[in-house]
């Protein structure tokens, strides 16, 4: 006997329930469950990771990129500096008040430099009183303190390089809710339809309208 689900309609051979409906359900149960346990493992094992990041962002290692990648990063750093009258080591120092030596280090190699070093005087950027920081633009609408922010974020094993796993944990958490406010033909409708993706990619396109 075959079974067949067309919409909310459930099209057999037979008049009573037999064992291929069951088993048709087991099925999807078993999906479920190990779909469940590897995303359970895995948002697991990305809060452990997390964890073991330091609190201080300016502390967190440099992401693996070759020599060429690390050399135009550094180019960047010191492009964003020159925007706020920054030119050279010496007058990084006298905006932070950071040891001339330090900052030497600092401002010529950004990325390999000391970690603690590095966080010297990015604490110092971020906490001496340049209002220029925030609204001098660099590119594009971004200000200093944005275009920096940016910089240590993309860099660097920060925590924003889980905010996408983050934010797509918390959406499959919300839509495990969702799914039982459903009828059973939105149900079906979403189960089987032949593009689900692009299903939610509409749906993602007005959900700030409704």
């Amino acid at each position: 006997m075959s079974v067949e689900r067309l919409g909310d309609a459930i099209i057999t051979a037979s008049i009573i329930s037999v064992n291929e409906e069951r088993e048709a359900c087991f099925d999807s149960f078993s999906t479920c469950e190990t779909y469940l346990r590897e995303e359970a493992a895995q948002a697991a094992q990305l809060f452990e990771d997390l964890a073991r990041l330091p609190n201080d962002l300016a502390l967190c290692e440099p992401l693996q990129m070759d020599a060429n990648q690390e050399a135009e990063l550094c180019e960047t750093f010191r492009d964003i500096l020159k925007h706020i009258g920054i030119f050279d080591a010496d007058e990084l120092a006298e905006a932070t008040n950071v040891a001339s030596d330090v900052c030497g280090r600092v401002y010529t190699d950004p990325i390999r430099c000391d970690s603690e070093e590095r966080a010297a005087v990015m604490r110092a950027l971020n906490e001496i009183e340049l209002p220029c920081l925030w609204l001098t633009d660099y590119k594009n609408g971004v200000s200093i303190g944005e275009a920096l922010a940016a910089w240590l974020r993309d860099n660097f094993s920060a925590p924003f390089q889980f905010w996408r796993r983050a934010e797509e944990c918390e959406l499959k958490c919300c839509l495990v809710g969702t799914v039982s406010t459903l009828t059973d033909d939105e149900l079906s409708n979403l189960l089987y339809a032949p593009n689900l993706e692009r299903v939610m990619k509409n749906a993602a396109a007005t959900a700030m309208n409704q």
